[in-house]
């Protein structure tokens, strides 16, 4: 067995031990011909990292999946279909309302459930806002703020006590301010928004609406879906201008806390009552 010999692929004879050492220094030189992580800094395809590098680090994990891609925030903007117009009219919406149905905007997009996955949500809102609309929503979609549903005040037979009772987002309302009979609420304009109300729910002195939402009017506790001064949905409107009803100066001004509410245009200061 001490004379076996072998042969190259060039056909030379080696011995045992001329073959051990061979076989040693290449395995020490292996590394060397795999280059470093740095080796293509700038310049590097996909697939040109080295075998060593774990090329899943830095990777972001999907909001969800449709046939193995990413789910992706998408959404849509488009004149009011007539179908919905037809039940606005008949829910939402009447001759003396301040804001005309052709200045409307019928939005869909998507938001991330309570159930963790991607759906789809409507939204009618002034035309000339609804792409900040839009860009909230997304940056919200994309931080995986939890909403409950997104659905048209018309499916609560413009009911805005049900709604919220449902833990409805919503926006477009023509209807009074709460407490405050014969004026228009910025809901009547399309320019105020709702976000889970149960959550974050209307608070004024001994009232809460909604009356299941009492128990997170304390906002020391969390709660999925809450909204709190300085978060992702908070920022995301704030960026474009919107108010929210959450804040120690909006109390101040119109005598109640709203955390569910945002609006574009700031009300006209008043005294409490």
């Amino acid at each position: 067995m001490n004379n076996v010999q072998y042969f190259t692929a060039g056909g030379i004879v080696m011995g045992r031990s001329s073959m051990r050492t061979i076989m040693i220094v290449f395995f020490l030189l292996l590394p060397l011909t795999q280059g470093n992580a740095e080796d293509c800094i700038g310049d590097c395809e996909e697939g040109d990292l080295p075998t060593q590098v774990d090329q899943s680090i830095d990777k972001v994990k999907p909001i969800a999946t449709e046939g193995g891609a990413p789910r992706k925030f998408k959404s849509e903007v488009n004149e009011i279909p007539q179908n919905i117009v037809a039940q606005i009219k008949k829910y939402s919406w009447q001759e003396s309302c301040p804001v005309p149905i052709d200045k409307l905007a019928y939005i869909e997009l998507s938001y991330w459930g309570y159930d963790s996955k991607h759906h789809t949500g409507e939204l009618i809102v002034k035309a000339d806002i609804a792409d900040e609309v839009v860009d909230a929503f997304k940056i919200m979609y994309e931080n995986k703020f939890p909403i409950e549903r997104m659905e048209l005040i018309e499916k609560y037979k413009g009911s805005d006590d049900d709604s919220m009772d449902a833990n409805n987002t919503s926006a477009f309302n023509c209807r009074p301010i709460t407490d405050q009979p014969g004026t228009f609420s910025l809901h009547s304009y399309g320019t105020a928004i709702d976000i889970n109300p149960v959550y974050n729910p209307y608070v004024k002195k001994d009232k809460v609406l909604p009356r299941r939402g009492k128990k997170y009017a304390d906002r020391t506790t969390s709660h999925k879906g809450m909204i709190k001064e300085g978060d992702a949905v908070h920022r995301a409107f704030k960026k474009h201008g919107w108010t929210w009803g959450g804040t120690q100066d909006w109390l101040s001004k119109r005598c109640n806390l709203d955390y569910q509410h945002f609006q574009k245009e700031p009300a006209v200061p008043r005294e409490c009552n």
